[in-house]
């Protein structure tokens, strides 16, 4: 994580106008590849999942949204990209299983760890299919909906300077000069607020879909079972009943006692229940990981025409982020 936050920064020189958002998906997606699959890939097959992941994810979106088969048998360019995406990236990650396989090695990795594990009520292991659709859905969670949120930090930061400023204290006193490591996250107390600020105020999974198991009725309306419905947390987050002041970045809501509600899905960055996101986890490591590289030697200001937005589609994400890059005097 930390030598893909450092082989991105590396690139920048003083004053140049950096592609922020496009540099945290490449370097999210390359870090989540490296932890997945340790063993080296090689630049083609990386390439591949790099390219595959936005057209996959933007597909899956409209197929969720506006779920009309038929639409997608046509063969509109589209519908092509969308089936050439997915193949490429499957056929990567069978290629990488059936290697893990035949070597029987334990790489260390998330992809050896699920090659090994065994279903709790049975004791079987997983099979190939299992273990390649865990895979693909590390990849999805891992990559863009993490890019997005760090994306967002950095505009958070270039826009209000006390909490910018504050985050360097920290990021300052807690590494010393030194490059950061796992175990320093527990004391980036702040960087944490601030990441689940943006989380909060940006969520990137805006709209989810849910399916009900049998029959329900919510608030005098009828849900038969089977139907699709979506809810949104988004609006949950943005709920002024549940936060004060909602449209604020404030990263001192997260103290105790600040007023906000911390009542059970509240706050659901990541979905919950049974149907929670599985990267969790590791973006909850890999983002504060990259944003202290960044922060510790750098600071980022919008470029004069920049007008930035959020773009609600398959996530919620940036239209775009072109910024400037200052290197910190002290660094």
């Amino acid at each position: 994580m930390r030598e893909a936050a450092t082989s991105m920064t590396s690139r920048w020189r003083e004053g140049t106008v950096q592609p922020i958002d496009t540099q945290l998906y490449q370097t999210t997606a390359r870090a989540v590849v490296r932890s997945l699959f340790s063993a080296e890939l090689g630049t083609d097959a990386t390439d591949e999942i790099v390219r595959s992941l936005p057209v996959i994810l933007n597909g899956i979106g409209t197929r969720t949204y506006v779920p009309v088969n038929a639409l997608y048998r046509l063969p509109t360019p589209g519908n092509r990209r969308f089936e050439k995406a997915l193949r490429g990236l499957h056929a990567v990650v069978d290629s990488v299983i059936a290697e893990y396989r035949r070597a029987g090695n334990d790489h260390q990795d998330l992809l050896s760890t699920l090659l090994s594990a065994r279903h709790q009520d049975t004791g079987d292991p997983l099979t190939d299919q299992e273990v390649h659709d865990q895979a693909v859905s590390v990849l999805s969670a891992g990559t863009d909906p993490t890019a997005s949120t760090m994306a967002w930090v950095l505009h958070a930061l270039a826009t209000h300077p006390d909490i910018e400023r504050a985050v360097h204290d920290e990021v300052d006193h807690v590494l010393g000069g030194r490059p950061v490591t796992v175990d320093d996250l527990p004391a980036l107390d702040y960087l944490h607020r601030v990441v689940d600020e943006a989380l909060r105020l940006y969520a990137p999974a805006w709209l989810l879909p849910r399916s009900p198991e049998r029959d329900i009725e919510l608030r005098g309306h009828r849900i038969p079972a089977g139907s699709q419905i979506f809810f949104s947390p988004f609006a949950i987050h943005h709920d002024p009943r549940l936060r004060q002041h909602p449209e604020r970045f404030d990263p001192d809501r997260w103290l105790p006692h600040s007023g906000d509600s911390t009542t059970r899905c509240s706050f659901l960055p990541f979905g919950s229940g049974v149907r929670q996101c599985i990267g969790e986890p590791y973006a909850r490591t890999l983002m504060p990981v990259v944003l202290a590289t960044v922060t510790q030697h750098w600071r980022l200001r919008h470029t004069p025409r920049a007008r930035i937005r959020p773009v609600a589609f398959t996530l919620l994400r940036p239209n775009r982020m072109p910024m400037i890059a200052q290197k910190r005097r002290h660094a």
